[in-house]
């Protein structure tokens, strides 16, 4: 009788022998298919496989941010005492296409190993060649198998060894995917225009008019001409600094956070450069702009950029003053009356 790790070392060398010959069209039986699905990118997947079983994975159709799959496999210890017993494979081409009832399929080896005399075996797949991935005493990065256009990852479980024990037949493997993850996000950004602002958009979309342009900066970096319709803007994850800077509108700055693999909604109402005067004043008070009575503490009023007179009269009591509008200024005009109290000895 060969010595059990005799046949342990043996069976180690057939697979890797057999590794380079079988990347090919093959027709295989599992036990049982596993399906599961990722709904987003940010998804993670527990499952249950025993041996003979497979994992049938559908990917996430907004794949963008997915760099890859992590698995952690929790491995029975029936299994580590078999070293080498049990192998684990992955695959492409499969069909038909995975469903619980199917047991029969054809599909190609995209890699195989056995697992290792311990307790748990993480490993990574990168979707990316420029992943930054890198192995660790903890994890193990296995070549590209698969891309980010990839819809299906398959992965099966197979008895590699005969003479095992009964008990084997029964082991449980816990199996957990998560999402390999770009540390980027989306800025979804939606500027709006003054409604009364005739804009001359071009086929390009680049909002222009006679008097300039407006440019749109993200941390003091210019990112484009300002569009009318910007597509999302791929980011680091963290806080950002943004400002539209314009020949016809106010300048705009926002603070913003991106999340990791998620979309940033922001939207910014563009102000036109007129100058704004807003005015606060008691209740009988009246108030008269350039000889014109205006009401307090409505909305903004816009005045022409130049010389400006504001009278307040209470009673009366009459105050006038004048200032300078410049545009893409607001001023702030108010009046206060005061009482004084002073003692003398």
């Amino acid at each position: 009788m060969v010595p059990y790790k005799l046949k342990s070392f043996i069976c180690s060398l057939i697979i890797l022998f057999v590794l380079p010959l079988s990347f090919s069209a093959e027709i295989f039986r599992v036990h049982k298919t596993v399906n599961a699905v990722m709904q987003d990118q940010t998804s993670i997947l527990e499952v249950q496989l025993g041996i003979n079983d497979a994992l049938a994975i559908s990917l996430p159709k907004n794949r963008e941010f997915l760099k890859g799959l992590e698995f952690e496999i929790t491995i029975p210890q029936v299994a580590v005492y078999y070293r080498g017993a049990i192998a684990w494979s992955f695959y492409s081409a499969i069909s038909p296409m995975p469903k619980d009832s199917i047991i029969d399929y054809t599909g190609k080896k995209l890699y195989l190993d056995t697992f290792p005399s311990q307790l748990s075996y993480n490993f990574k797949i990168p979707f990316v060649q420029d992943n930054d991935l890198k192995s660790s005493p903890y994890t193990t990065i296995l070549p590209q198998l698969y891309d980010q256009k990839s819809e299906l990852v398959f992965l099966r479980f197979q008895l590699a060894m005969k003479g095992t024990s009964e008990d084997l037949y029964k082991a449980v493997f816990t199996v957990q995917v998560k999402p390999v993850l770009y540390d980027e996000g989306l800025l979804a950004l939606d500027v709006k225009y003054p409604e009364n602002k005739n804009l001359d958009i071009n086929e390009n979309k680049q909002v222009k008019d006679s008097n300039g342009k407006s440019v749109l900066y993200i941390d003091e970096q210019p990112i484009t001409d300002f569009l009318s319709t910007i597509d999302p803007i791929r980011l680091n994850t963290g806080t950002h600094h943004l400002s539209i800077v314009s020949d016809n509108y106010r300048n705009e700055i926002r603070t913003f956070t991106i999340d990791q693999a998620q979309t940033t909604k922001l939207t910014i109402m563009l102000r036109d450069v007129t100058p704004l005067v807003s005015i606060s004043a008691p209740s009988n008070a009246k108030i008269f702009l350039d000889e014109k009575e205006v009401i307090a503490n409505k909305k903004e009023l816009s005045v022409l950029p130049g010389e400006h007179k504001i009278q307040f009269v209470i009673g009366d009591y009459e105050l006038v003053k004048t200032f300078t509008a410049e545009n893409g200024k607001t001023y702030s005009v108010g009046v206060s009356m005061n009482i004084d109290i002073s003692e003398k000895k």
